[in-house]
Parts: structure tokens; sequence; C-alpha cells
């Protein structure tokens, strides 16, 4: 995650580091739709997970959508309990003038599956980008970020991508 905001800074023309690792004893990874969603974000997750059949489908897609990495960010000096468990609009507000992950999540209109996926994506191919000959195929992606091919398939349907 430092790496990944010292490339957003870079990306931003920007000099001045938000978050470094210097930072690593005042920082939390914190998740964006937060783990107890029930009161602003049920209508993100339980659209994704409601089509589930089984209630151990449902409940699995819950936790690999809050979980996944793109729905985590870095938070400097606890910031994360001032926000908890807030709706969007609250966090986007915030997020505005945080650390460069957080600015960049905070252009989002909303946050949603498809803005999860997205990020998630990013940050994987940033990640290659560091080691050189690392290189993970879609369905290395896919289970990196999803979990399980049921998961993986509602998020292609979400995303209006084809499944392979």
């Amino acid at each position: 995650m430092f790496e990944y905001d010292e490339q957003l800074r870079k990306e931003a023309k920007e000099h001045n580091s938000k978050v470094s690792l210097d930072d690593f004893d005042k920082t939390t990874i914190e998740h964006i739709i937060p783990q107890r969603y029930e009161e602003y974000w049920s209508d993100e997750i339980d659209v994704f997970a409601d089509c589930f059949v089984s209630e151990d489908q449902r409940n699995m897609a819950k936790k690999v959508i809050i979980h996944t990495l793109g729905n985590l960010t870095i938070l400097k000096d606890g910031k994360n309990s001032a926000l908890g468990n807030r709706s969007w609009i609250e966090k986007k507000e915030r997020f505005r003038t945080g650390s460069y992950n957080e600015i960049e999540i905070s252009a989002n209109n909303q946050w949603t599956i498809e803005n999860i996926e997205e990020r998630g994506r990013k940050m994987l191919e940033f990640l290659e980008s560091l080691v050189v000959g690392l290189k993970f195929t879609k369905e290395e992606v896919d289970q990196m970020l999803f979990s399980e091919q049921y998961i993986i398939n509602r998020v292609n349907e979400i995303s209006k991508r084809v499944p392979i």
C-alpha cells in the first residue's frame, strides 16, 4: 500500500508524500466498505450477494467483497476510528484530502462492486510492475481478488464481463 501510494503521488505529479513507510506505526489498512456495513452499505453488499441460493454462498460472497484488495486502503493517524462505518458521502469527503490512495478512491461518485474490482486489478497490475518477471494470468487475478468461481462469475456479471 505504501508503494502504491507513492506511485499514485508520482502519477499526480505531486512532490510531497502523504504517507510513507516511515509512517508505518501511524497507519492502518482499513476497509472502505466496512466490515459492519449494514447501516449505510446494505444496498451495495446485499444486491451483490442476494442472488446466491445458499446462505453459505451469500455469507462468503459478502466476506470476499468486503475483504478483497480493492476495498482496502491505507489510513494514517487514527482516521479510521473517525470514519468507522460511515456512509460513502462522509468517507468520500474525508478521503478527498487523505493519502493518494484515498484521493484515488474519492474520485468515484459511488463506491461499488465495479470500483472495488477495478481498483483491485489496478493494484495487482502495479505489483506486477514492481517485480521483474511477475505476470499473473486473468484466472490468477480473479482467484486472488474473489476466491471462489461463483463469486468471480457474479463480479463478471455485474461488471458486464463475459466469464471465461
